[in-house]
């Protein structure tokens, strides 16, 4: 499908001769790669800043993500937005102004003008996709996703298996491996994507290279999930699998490449649970000799996957056979120094160190719900208590402390479902709920179109595991879930849908844009003024502490941080009347704040200090 000649025709026409990835012989333009390199830069680059969890992220991600679709508007003479884009885009947009106005009745307002950051992030990612890509490039942007999914598996996996060429902070959570994401879980839930991805492209793709190069990949996914040791992701990866089968028009061609890669992959975990070392992680550097080993054997693995994709002639088999023989040959055999058969001790050397007796079988194989059970029940008598349109975006941490009944520090109530239930009453239920049935629609529009399967797989998997995580939490893994369900979107566009972008429209689709850039601009200056208030305040720095933390309170004058910031470089330059001011300022800023309550009764007096102690207490009852 051609565009009207005009403005941006020129840059249209720029093209490169190559096949597209469904094996169909034809010229894919420059801007059809639009997609592919949104995705990859965006999971990416956002991934590398622990996965997006510091709001620090959120302003630069929304401004880059916006730009990206304020450019399409602009130089773009029309665009390829159907029905389903318009209802996905329109509900995306309805949850951010449900986020934004709850700040009218959140029981802490600066944690809900954060939540609306962050969730503008969503927005901007889900419009700049939209924008940029089209029908013909579904594939291509796939492919994109796919590739930032394999490279943040594989540096993970580089961290373990080669952890003297390759380190990262906190990379390793205790046995864990958590990659650039800190999270290992999220590492978890991203491998998953990827490999039902690949295993799309796998099945369907009519090109030798890409199906070979999709089942390569599938090992170091597969070796980066397992050393995740996250049963949230296993979990999702088995509903994944039941949602390609159930969509996939060709089961058996499915189920033949889906056996081979199945074997091979665990070949691959067995030849790694061999290794006590890899496993166990007490001392990275005495693992170097097994990683090494094992990404020789991995490296064959690859190669095996990749062969089993070819023609079944006798030679390619005996070819895989010899491969995957020779990996078990060179793969770590197993050996067991005393030490590391005692198992790892509480005060390892990593990040967190585990709890004695705790091994990665143990936990993979445990039933306990990690006290996610007992964040699910504050969660519902949130709901209980504001039913229709919830407590505020963002303030479930405050509802956590007034009624927990562990000594337990969360701020999520790792279930996307259950925490907007909570946040946003019913109301955001529901409209969250469409949000995510759009892509789903979609799919089943398109479901004999190749890769379609494996997409609606990927985005499936996302859904579910967000019900037992904090996956909205994690703008990186949120996006690469959205951009997997905006694909499947832009896959069921009609082949006529074209917006002509005139005078009528452009006006409309900019001025909202424009709007969320300046909002997002000014939240980006205001947490990295406070963020770099937070860290002056740890070196004992105080007066760039108070600097900073004027500036973000200017910036951001909704948050109460700045202030208690303030409040403390006061008070360390013996000015406690200042600090006094500045922590009442803070306490009326975020009244439900237990936190703030305790520095307040820490500098006041009399009957003000007793009033601040049992207003904590009333806030955080086990504290």
């Amino acid at each position: 499908m051609g565009f009207p000649k005009g403005r941006g025709d020129a840059a249209l026409r720029v093209s490169v001769a190559v096949s597209d990835t469904c094996g169909l012989k034809a010229t894919i333009r420059f801007g059809d790669l639009a997609p592919a390199l949104l995705c990859v830069a965006t999971v990416g680059l956002v991934a590398r800043s622990a996965g997006g969890w510091w709001p620090t992220t959120w302003g630069w991600a929304a401004i880059g993500l916006l730009f990206v679709a304020a450019a399409g508007v602009i130089l773009q003479p029309a665009l390829e937005l159907g029905r389903l884009d318009a209802a996905f885009l329109t509900g995306l947009a309805a949850l951010t102004v449900l986020t934004g106005l709850s700040w009218v009745w959140s029981e802490s307002r600066p944690l809900t003008m954060l939540e609306l950051e962050r969730t503008i992030v969503y927005v901007g990612g889900a419009f700049a996709l939209l924008v940029v890509a089209r029908r013909r490039s579904f594939a291509v942007g796939l492919g994109g996703l796919l590739a930032a999914v394999v490279v943040l598996c594989g540096h993970a996996l580089a961290t373990r298996l080669v952890p003297d060429q390759v380190t990262w902070p906190h990379s390793s959570i205790t046995f864990r491996l958590a990659g650039v994401f800190a999270y290992a879980n999220a590492l978890g839930i991203i491998a998953v994507l990827g490999l039902l991805l690949a295993l799309g492209f796998a099945a369907d793709s009519e090109r030798a290279a890409v199906r070979a190069a999709a089942a390569a990949s599938t090992v170091p996914m597969g070796l980066a999930l397992y050393f995740a040791n996250s049963r949230g992701a296993w979990a999702s990866l088995a509903v994944g699998l039941l949602a390609v089968a159930a969509l996939s028009p060709h089961r058996r061609r499915l189920a033949r490449v889906a056996g081979a890669l199945l074997a091979v992959g665990a070949l691959a975990i067995w030849l790694a649970s061999r290794s006590i070392p890899l496993t166990r992680w007490t001392d990275p550097l005495a693992a170097a000799h097994d990683g090494h080993r094992l990404a020789v054997a991995a490296l064959l693995l690859a190669a095996t996957a990749a062969l089993t994709t070819g023609p079944r002639t006798r030679w390619v088999m005996l070819a895989a056979l010899a491969t995957a023989i020779l990996a078990v040959v060179v793969a770590p055999t197993g050996f067991r120094s005393a030490a590391l058969a005692a198992g790892p001790s509480p005060s390892s050397g990593v990040p967190g160190g585990a709890p004695s007796g705790t091994t990665p079988t143990e936990r993979l194989f445990s039933t306990t719900t990690n006290s996610r059970t007992e964040y699910w029940r504050v969660a519902l008598i949130d709901f209980g208590h504001h039913p229709v349109v919830g407590s505020g975006a963002g303030t479930f941490v405050r509802e956590w402390y007034r009624h927990r009944r562990i000594r337990a520090n969360v701020t999520d109530a790792h279930s996307l479902y259950l925490e907007t239930l909570a946040e946003l009453g019913l109301v955001g239920l529901l409209l969250l709920l469409l949000v995510l049935a759009i892509p789903v629609v979609a799919a089943t529009r398109v479901r004999g179109r190749p890769f379609v399967a494996g997409a609606l797989g990927a985005y499936v998997a996302f859904a579910a595991h967000a019900a037992v995580d904090w996956d909205w939490e994690l703008p990186a893994v949120t996006l690469a879930g959205l951009f997997c369900g905006g694909l499947l979107i832009v896959a069921a566009r009609a082949e006529r849908t074209v917006l002509v972008l005139d005078r009528r429209w452009r006006a409309p689709l900019l001025a909202p844009v424009l709007v969320l850039l300046v909002f997002s601009f000014v939240g980006l200056v205001g947490n990295r003024a406070e963020a770099s208030a937070l860290a002056a305040a740890s070196r004992g720095d105080w007066p760039t502490t108070a600097a900073q933390s004027h500036r973000a309170a200017v910036w951001a004058p909704w948050s109460a941080q700045p202030l208690v910031l303030e409040a403390d470089a006061a008070a360390a330059r013996k000015h406690p009347g200042a600090a006094l001011a500045l922590l009442r300022r803070g306490a009326a800023k975020d009244p439900a704040d237990f936190f703030i309550w305790d520095r307040l009764a820490a500098v006041a007096s009399g009957p003000e200090r007793q009033a601040a102690q049992e207003r904590a207490k009333s806030l955080n009852p086990l504290g």
